[in-house]
């Protein structure tokens, strides 16, 4: 690293990215990369749209370089491993501060330029279906109770981190677990409780098993905080985005999470919660079990299939019969559209793909009907969509939509 200066690696990267590389500029490059296994770890996720924008949520979220200092040995880790704690993994002494600005550099302007930066595209050269932009995908962020994030889908299934109290956090079959993260109704009631925070990027999504055993759903957008141990007389969390709960029953201990200025509070049951901030409510629907949701004003008791629609306005709307497979399948991997209007539809691609939805002219009034599965390409989504006798292009990663 000694021998090639930030500059001209930072500038070599963003070339090599837009594909504007000389030949000499190339075996420059190649030697930087060929320097040492780090700098061709980093090369392979920078080359990773996907990859890359997961870890811009790290930047958005917190200083720039303290997000990198903790969460850079977890790009570079290789799967060999994986099974080894984060505390001993890839030395942190062996990636300078340097590197680290580097890092911080090319990936800001790498996803500015190749995903979010205007080009200058008539429409007329734009195909109505260009190059695949692929589906969402299992990945999280964990940000743990001193600030470390851990991108999930770089480590492999082992054990993550020790927590003080004595229990582990686990990847399993895909999946975060809390081994041992049994309530602890006997531990010191004036301890400070330690919480974790689960954050998925848009295309994202992941599953997780609190520590009182309750079985989580984290769609894409979304993010659920929660203490590593249930001490107190009740286990909250909180959400945002949408989940799926499946809650443990314990009697003594009801689970409850709060979404905006809403709690919900359960025994042990199953139920869905949509709270994204460009839906016109948030939307609780019970599937089973039984359920009571209430702000400062209103309380409603919900039974199964009844939804409650609660507006940033104050409407608040109890639907006693709703199409519960509807709202729950993406947890099965579906897309399920019962009668949705055209927006409601884009919306979720639009957070599912990572992409930007544009309407030109009058919104088309068209309702969808069906299922999808939420592992097809968005190429693939709308060729369906288009059999409705909508219109779409795109451009870069916006859908233009047209009557």
């Amino acid at each position: 690293m000694d021998h090639f200066p930030l500059q001209e690696i930072k500038d070599l990267i963003i070339r090599h990215l837009k594909k504007e590389l000389s030949p000499t500029e190339r075996d420059r490059l190649d030697q930087w990369i060929a320097g040492a296994p780090e700098n061709a770890a980093v090369m392979k996720k920078l080359e990773d749209p996907e990859h890359v924008s997961a870890l811009l949520v790290l930047l958005e979220k917190a200083d720039p370089v303290k997000s990198w200092e903790r969460f850079l040995p977890t790009i570079i880790a290789e799967t060999p491993e994986t099974n080894i704690p984060l505390s001993h993994r890839l030395p942190w002494r062996r990636l300078s501060i340097a590197a680290a600005s580097l890092l911080m550099v090319v990936t800001g302007v790498y996803f500015w330029k190749v995903v979010h930066e205007p080009r200058n595209v008539v429409a007329e050269s734009v195909s109505k279906i260009p190059a695949t932009i692929l589906p969402g995908r299992n990945t999280a962020i964990l940000t743990l109770t001193g600030g470390q994030q851990v991108l999930l889908d770089s480590v492999g299934n082992g054990s993550i981190a020790a927590l003080q109290d004595g229990h582990s956090i686990v990847k399993q079959d895909g999946k975060l677990r809390y081994a041992n993260g049994l309530s602890q109704p006997n531990k010191d009631a004036a301890a400070p409780v330690a919480y974790n925070t689960l954050t998925t990027p848009r295309a994202g999504q992941f599953e997780i098993f609190l520590p009182d055993g309750t079985h989580v759903w984290l769609n894409n957008a979304s993010s659920l905080r929660y203490p590593t141990a249930f001490t107190g007389t009740t286990r909250t969390v909180e959400l945002t985005g949408e989940a799926y709960f499946d809650v443990a029953r314990d009697a003594s201990k009801p689970f409850q999470v709060s979404v905006n200025d809403l709690t919900v509070k359960v025994l042990g049951t199953g139920f869905n919660i949509m709270a994204y901030p460009d839906e016109d409510a948030v939307r609780t629907t019970l599937v089973q079990g039984k359920v009571v949701v209430k702000n400062k004003e209103r309380e409603s008791v919900l039974h199964p299939g009844e939804q409650v629609a609660a507006s940033p306005t104050g409407d608040w709307k109890v639907l006693p019969s709703v199409n519960t497979e509807e709202i729950t399948d993406w947890k099965n991997g579906l897309f399920h559209f019962d009668h949705a209007d055209l927006p409601t539809v884009l919306r979720q691609l639009a957070r599912w793909y990572n992409v930007e939805v544009v309407f030109k002219g009058p919104i088309p009034e068209k309702h969808i009907q069906g299922q999808m599965h939420r592992d097809l390409s968005l190429n693939q989504v709308l060729e369906i969509l288009t059999e409705k006798d909508v219109h779409f292009s795109i451009i870069e990663r916006k859908i233009i939509v047209t009557p």
